[in-house]
């Protein structure tokens, strides 16, 4: 995959969400005039029907959340590691940290024996000047993706996010309970998966109309993320300044 690749794959998955959002549009839409049947059914469409319909949003928008970050990932991952091409003094700090910190694994519990074995793995891998390898990053998340944690995790390994005023407004924007819209995904979403909200539920007294303004902040957030990680990873900023082989001014 390339950076054009998680663009892409990125549109086609908010695509997809557009299209669930549309067919909820077209629903309210028709059921205004009354209880709308399906083509040769005599059983009208129930408003709990409704209802799991649009619950079920939460579930495609965190699903699009979580696997654009994990995708982003996946990629400077596999660019960090391409062809040998970078000592590991010559990646950034930020990555440089996170590369030493899968490599001596200094975030699992081990016992000392498996510690020192560790330990030395990594200075014979430095002291034969090796690549760097792959870098495998921690990245949190685990059914918990938000705004707040995506803006942790780019700090983190030195991505800048470039997120225009009006979109991080409108993500931030209360919603429900004074949280933003991809708060409110997160939670309910996990409501949804645990148990704790059923599908009729979790959508009681939202409208179609607040779906579609959700889905449209969450969409410009995380494109506008996966813009700076692309960006990130063209202009190879996971390695110093000096060392890069990309143009420097901006990525094409």
């Amino acid at each position: 995959m390339t950076t054009a690749d998680l663009k892409a794959s990125f549109e086609e998955r908010l695509g997809e969400v557009g299209l669930h959002v549309e067919l909820l549009r077209e629903l309210d839409r028709v059921t205004a005039f009354g209880r709308p049947r399906l083509v040769h059914s005599e059983k009208p469409i129930s408003p709990s029907q409704v209802h799991i319909l649009v619950s079920s949003t939460f579930l495609q928008l965190y699903n699009l959340v979580e696997s654009t970050v994990n995708s982003c990932l996946e990629e400077l991952k596999r660019s960090v590691g391409a062809g040998g091409r970078w000592q590991v003094e010559e990646l950034s700090d930020e990555i440089r940290r996170q590369w030493v910190r899968s490599k001596a694994r200094t975030h699992v519990d081990l016992s000392p024996e498996h510690r020192l074995a560790e330990a030395l793995a990594l200075c014979d891998h430095i002291s034969a000047r090796m690549p760097a390898t792959a870098v495998k990053i921690e990245a949190g998340g685990g059914g918990n993706w938000d705004d707040l944690q995506i803006e942790d995790l780019s700090k983190r390994i030195g991505v800048k996010l470039t997120i225009s005023k009006r979109v991080r407004s409108n993500v931030k924007r209360d919603r429900i309970d004074d949280d933003g819209a991809l708060v409110v995904v997160r939670k309910r979403r996990n409501d949804l998966a645990h148990g704790s909200l059923s599908f009729v539920a979790c959508s009681d007294g939202l409208t179609v109309t607040f779906i579609d303004e959700v889905t449209q902040a969450v969409g410009e957030y995380m494109r506008d993320f996966v813009l700076s990680f692309s960006s990130y990873i063209d202009m190879e900023e996971f390695i110093k300044v000096g060392n890069r082989s990309a143009p420097q001014g901006g990525a094409a």
